[in-house]
């Protein structure tokens, strides 16, 4: 039998952006993913970054926001497919719920749409992990000690800081991985409750807890920060500024 006629199976990339934070600590009347930073909102650099790779866009953001996201968008000369849902009152569930829209995928990249600063090569290489391993996290070693210290200040260890890393996002896993994992911890959400779940802080993590898979990591970006407080738009500000002055 020949090959004749057979089509290669063409891999589909899919970017699910979180977008659906209150950012009360940035201390602005608008959420921190709809500040203007260099002319346009936050959320709005990974989606420019992201439609270059990217065959798929989840946009995951308030159930408030989605009309004025579908409207600004539709403006935007994009190449990807582009749906924008709402999202859910934690992380984990918009993420689970952005995951879902891009089942159809066979990478799923997730990122916080406060890391208006990731640059393509930290992208390319968590999707090149994940292609070989299953899992790419963006992630980079800690720059200083960590003490470990009890509720009165007293120090109870110092861990070893070769071994420990700061995540990033994207974070990017193969299909069945990421759906087996975001499967499972559903079913323990319809069966025990959503405290059942426990505290999860990303989705390396829903892979770590609910899968027997490893997570891997890339290597990120010490430029690639989360835009958190007002100093940190600032920062994201010069970043953002230098990179347009080196083109």
């Amino acid at each position: 039998m020949n090959d004749v006629g057979k089509q290669e199976h063409k891999e589909k990339k899919a970017a699910v952006i979180l977008a659906a934070g209150s950012g009360r600590r940035m201390n602005t009347p608008v959420a921190k993913q709809f500040l203007d930073l260099m002319g346009i909102p936050v959320f709005l650099h990974s989606v420019r970054l992201f439609d270059k790779i990217a065959d798929k866009i989840v946009l995951v953001t308030s159930p408030d926001a989605v009309e004025y996201c579908q409207n600004l968008l539709e403006k935007e000369e994009l190449c990807a497919e582009v749906i924008v849902i709402a999202g859910k009152s934690e992380r984990f569930l918009s993420s689970m719920e952005g995951v879902r829209a891009a089942s159809d995928c066979d990478l799923i990249m997730i990122h916080d749409a406060a890391r208006a600063c990731v640059d393509m090569e930290v992208i390319e290489r968590s999707i090149a992990s994940a292609r070989i391993h299953g899992s790419g996290v963006a992630a980079v070693p800690l720059k200083d000690t960590v003490k470990v210290a009890d509720q009165n200040g007293m120090v109870l260890s110092t861990p070893d800081r070769s071994t420990l890393r700061i995540i990033q996002t994207p974070q990017t896993f193969k299909h069945d991985i990421i759906c087996a994992a975001y499967d499972h911890l559903n079913h323990i959400i319809e069966t025990k409750g959503i405290k059942a779940a426990g505290s999860i802080t990303d989705d390396a993590m829903v892979v770590e807890t609910f899968t027997n898979q490893k997570v891997y990591l890339s290597e990120g970006s010490y430029e690639n920060i989360k835009l958190t407080t007002p100093e940190d738009m600032t920062a994201a500000h010069g970043i953002l500024s230098a990179r347009t002055h080196e083109l």
